[in-house]
Formats: C-alpha cells, sequence, structure tokens
C-alpha cells in the first residue's frame, strides 16, 4: 500500500531532491478570459538537472483548481513511466495538496480526479505530495 504524506515548505526558494529522489513540480494554470488551461511538469533530479517535463494546452472546460489537479495526474504519469522508486510531488496549490490527504468524503469534482490519481500509485509506497510557494515553483509554471 502505498504511505503518502503531505507537508507544507515554507522556503523562498527551490530545493533540490535527495540523492535517491525525484522530485516532480506541478503546475497548472488557467486564464478565465480566455478560458484556457495548461500544465507544466518538470522532474530534475538530485543534481538539479532535469530529467523530464512536459507542457500542454488542456481541452476542455477548466477551473483553476482542475488545471492544477490535471498537473498532479501528469506527474503521477511521469513518475510511473519512468519507473521511479522515490519521488516527491511539490505544487503550490494549497487546496489540491490538502484534498491528496483528506482522510474524509469530498464530493467534488476535483476530489474524484485525485482519487483515481492517487489510486495509481498504489503499487508506489515511496512517494510525497508538499505544497509549496508558487516563488518555489517557477519553472514548472514556466
Amino acid at each position: 500500500m502505498a504511505s503518502n504524506s503531505v507537508g507544507s515548505n515554507t522556503q523562498e526558494h527551490w530545493v533540490k531532491p535527495t540523492q535517491d529522489h525525484v522530485k516532480i513540480n506541478v503546475a497548472g494554470a488557467f486564464n478565465p478570459v480566455s478560458r484556457k488551461a495548461a500544465v507544466g511538469v518538470i522532474a530534475p533530479n538530485s543534481h538539479g538537472m532535469m530529467i523530464d517535463g512536459s507542457a500542454f494546452q488542456l481541452k476542455g472546460l477548466h477551473t483553476a483548481e482542475s488545471a492544477e489537479a490535471c498537473a498532479f495526474k501528469e506527474g503521477v504519469r511521469m513518475a510511473i513511466e519512468n519507473e521511479w522508486t522515490q519521488f516527491v510531488f511539490e505544487g503550490d496549490s494549497a487546496t489540491v495538496v490538502s484534498k491528496l490527504d483528506r482522510k474524509e468524503l469530498d464530493r467534488s469534482f476535483t476530489a474524484a480526479h485525485l482519487r483515481s490519481t492517487i489510486s495509481k500509485l498504489e503499487d508506489h509506497p515511496g512517494f510525497s505530495f508538499s505544497f509549496v510557494r508558487r516563488a518555489c515553483n517557477r519553472a514548472a509554471h514556466g
């Protein structure tokens, strides 16, 4: 069974992952005027070198929260596809990160989407989720 933890990071700058981990920084973006949404995901190793990344525009109707949830989904896809065993997800949406750890029933669309994302990690015990300030997540937003 996967063991995840959700933490808060109050650092003002990005910190490299430890030697045995890959850090997966995720970001969703939503423009309320154009109603367009996009996802950015980067995965640097312990040397700060990017070993994978992804960015794309989302199709369909989205909100800022659903764009962030899609970013975490893309990060999970990336971790599983690359067969990484120890990885840390970092995102700057406190709402989405808290939904990842919520034990009580949350009937929101975003929570349902995240539950299906988390279920994909059940065979991957070495992961955690962390909220970081937007300043620490600039590369994923870029």
